[in-house]
């Protein structure tokens, strides 16, 4: 293990903490995070633009998708060490960031994406682009791929936001551009089902799935359609997955959202990663929220006054979830020609209130919560004009 330059604040005072008290949104009352340092990522420096998505904390490690470096960044949560970057060669080389011709970033055939550790095996599911890559968490070499086709084929576009029912053994990966969902048996590494969208409504695209085992359903946001044109939140039935003829449930609709992150927490509620900025000169004055569904009951139960977010997580222990939100802005509403506020979004569970947002680094838009160790990992890209954030790298930020 190489062990990385992390500062961490030895004791904490009230004076030191980057934002505590009563929430300026909302009436939480509850302490915000401390940021308690940043980690290092190789090949990351000042003036370097740090590319990576999704993230996950499993079996004493943080796992984290890195395109820079066309792998997967692993750390030992409990030294903070960095381990090593699980890679590919050759056909099992991940595909890192692709460009488009004016040198603007190509997303759609961009990856490593998300991934999913699969519980008492050595196998991590890495989704790339017409693929889901096996890595084994031993060696931190990908062993295997998966292709991903949708109905005509492979399609040069990447499988990108992903869940697991554990219990089951069913790995869900979303193909957003190509709106098609695969369903992967963990066990024997082989397609169990595909959902194809209905091209005939202009399907807009897919994001982050969770899947909620009291519910025995697979949860999805759904960038929208022409039915509902700010989002919606699709399901299915594990019994139709197992079937291998998966059935799309009524949609939930979501109003002036724009979802992304999708985070399920007490009580069948999940916190739902809105971001209106998102939709360009269209999200222009609308407000930034966040957005708790009650899945039990198939409704928005709650809209929150916080938002600008992508990726996100819930910490049962202190009953909050966490969010990337680099797109906040402290107006509470979108305004194109004003910077963003980057931070880290904080939200109570059973209040439904927003904490006082948490200064992050530029783009920092996951937040990977380990709550044996009290830590939320939020990575973030070289942020100029500050001294916490100038080489990027990941934030390591309090739970408590």
């Amino acid at each position: 293990m190489k062990k990385l330059n992390l500062i961490l604040v030895i004791a904490i005072s009230a004076a030191t903490l980057v934002a505590c008290g009563e929430g300026s949104i909302g009436t939480a009352t509850k302490q915000t995070g401390a940021l308690l340092g940043t980690l290092p990522v190789p090949n990351i420096a000042e003036g370097i633009k740090f590319t990576y998505d999704g993230g996950q904390v499993a079996d004493g490690k943080f796992y984290l998708t890195d395109r820079n470096n066309k792998g997967v960044d692993v750390y030992d949560t409990a030294t903070l060490l960095f381990i090593g970057t699980a890679q590919g060669t050759g056909a099992l080389a991940f595909t890192g960031q692709a460009f488009n011709p004016d040198g603007s970033a190509n997303n759609d055939q961009t990856g490593p994406n998300s991934l999913q550790k699969i519980p008492g095996t050595n196998k991590l599911y890495v989704t790339d682009v017409n693929s889901v890559k096996v890595v084994d968490t031993n060696s931190l070499q990908v062993v295997k791929v998966i292709p991903i086709a949708g109905p005509t084929g492979l399609t040069g576009n990447r499988t990108d936001g992903s869940c697991l029912d554990a219990e089951h053994h069913i790995f869900m990966g979303m193909n957003s551009t190509d709106s098609f969902i695969t369903f992967i048996n963990t066990d024997t590494d082989t397609i169990i089902a595909r959902y194809d969208y209905d091209q005939a409504i202009n399907p807009q695209g897919l994001e982050v799935c969770a899947y909620v085992p009291s519910l025995q359903k697979f949860f999805v946001n759904n960038d929208g359609n022409d039915i509902n044109l700010n989002g919606q939140l699709d399901s299915f039935s594990l019994a139709s997955v197992q079937a291998a003829k998966p059935v799309l449930d009524t949609p939930i609709p979501l109003a002036d959202c724009n979802p992304n992150g999708l985070a399920v927490g007490p009580n069948n509620e999940a916190v739902i990663a809105c971001d209106t900025s998102g939709q360009g000169v269209a999200g222009e004055g609308k407000p930034l929220i966040t957005m708790i569904a009650d899945l039990a009951n198939r409704k928005v139960a709650y809209t929150i006054p916080f938002g600008g977010s992508d990726l996100a997580s819930y910490d049962p222990v202190t009953k909050r979830y966490f969010l990337g939100s680099r797109n906040w802005q402290a107006g509470g509403k979108v305004v194109m020609s004003l910077p963003k506020n980057p931070s880290l979004g904080i939200i109570d569970a059973v209040t439904h209130k927003a904490l006082t947002p948490v200064p992050a680094g530029k783009g920092a838009h996951t937040a990977v919560v380990d709550s044996s160790k009290a830590y939320v990992f939020v990575p973030f890209t070289p942020t100029s004009g500050s001294t916490d954030f100038a080489n990027g790298g990941i934030a390591v930020y309090s739970t408590n």
